[in-house]
């Protein structure tokens, strides 16, 4: 999905914080993937810290946004940060909470952007994705590393789970999460639990027909079922190939997954329709979406 997912939320406290009077730090971090020949990369990571004292009130946060998007396949780990609503080089400045540093690095032997709060044990790394390469000498994506006592909000208030779940979810947390809600594969199980999220696109380019897919999720009376018939348009790679390569494709691979839902509930126009025979006519040797007749 083109869309902004929480991966993960949690709290660090310890009884013995470095700084007496800030008791806990509160992190929150988002991701937001982008279409790249056939397949979704994390195209950047939006990460939000803030302090809390004693009487629970939040004395500053600090926020960093690093993003690939519309830079040369000649630097591609070449990072942008938003700190504090300034931008900036990644690693050109630090963000200061009061009592607190927060440091924005580059590992330039292993191609991350690193946001370490040493006070709060907590170091969270990105790493881009290689366009030069078809297949990644180094594994791109999100990688945190929380001290033993963090504390994981899977539920907050209104706020629905975080993707990446919490440590003892275990290694099988998508294929438990897809047999509960009766679909055929982790990654349909994904895209159901953000879609449910319904998370803020902030920063995103596709917030528009991220929004789209949102609304369509929200008024569908069997969520389930309909994920499970629309996701291959984006989830089968040769689908996603096939309609992202073409110049005679009628929308991109998301676009068309939202058409699907659409489609499933009966709320359609011709457009809608015609688009979606177009693809199936387009990529027939794999298409998995519905099975159009007649518009």
């Amino acid at each position: 999905m083109p869309c902004r997912y929480r991966a993960s939320r949690f709290i660090t406290e310890s009884p013995d914080a470095p700084i007496p009077e800030y008791t806990s730090c509160s992190f929150e971090i988002y991701a937001t993937n982008q279409l790249y020949k056939g397949r979704y990369i994390v195209a950047s990571a939006h990460i939000s810290v803030g302090v809390t004292d004693s009487a629970s009130q939040v004395h500053s946060s600090f926020e960093v946004y690093k993003s690939n998007y519309d830079v040369e396949e000649s630097s591609i780990y070449n990072y942008l940060a938003r700190i504090v609503k300034r931008d900036s080089i990644w690693g050109s400045s630090n963000g200061v909470i009061p009592g607190l540093d927060v440091d924005p690095s580059f590992d330039d032997v292993n191609n991350f952007a690193v946001l370490d709060v040493k006070q709060c044990d907590t170091r969270i790394k990105y790493r881009a994705y290689d366009r030069k390469r078809p297949l990644q000498s180094q594994l791109p994506g999100l990688s945190i590393q929380t001290p033993s006592h963090a504390k994981f909000v899977p539920n907050l208030g209104t706020y629905p789970a975080s993707v990446c779940g919490v440590p003892q979810d275990g290694t099988d947390l998508f294929t438990q999460r897809a047999k509960a809600l009766n679909v055929s594969n982790a990654d349909t199980a994904i895209i159901y639990d953000i879609l449910s999220q319904r998370p803020p696109q902030v920063d995103n380019p596709n917030a528009d027909i991220c929004n789209d897919a949102f609304d369509a999720f929200s008024t569908s009376t069997n969520k389930a079922s309909d994920v499970e018939r629309c996701a291959p348009i984006v989830v089968n790679a040769k689908i996603s190939t096939c309609l992202a390569e073409s110049p005679f494709a009628p929308a991109d691979p998301f676009e068309l997954f939202v058409d699907c839902l659409r489609f499933n509930q009966g709320n359609y126009d011709h457009s809608t329709c015609m688009r979606l025979n177009d693809a199936s006519n387009l990529c027939k040797d794999f298409w998995e979406g519905p099975t159009l007749y007649r518009c």
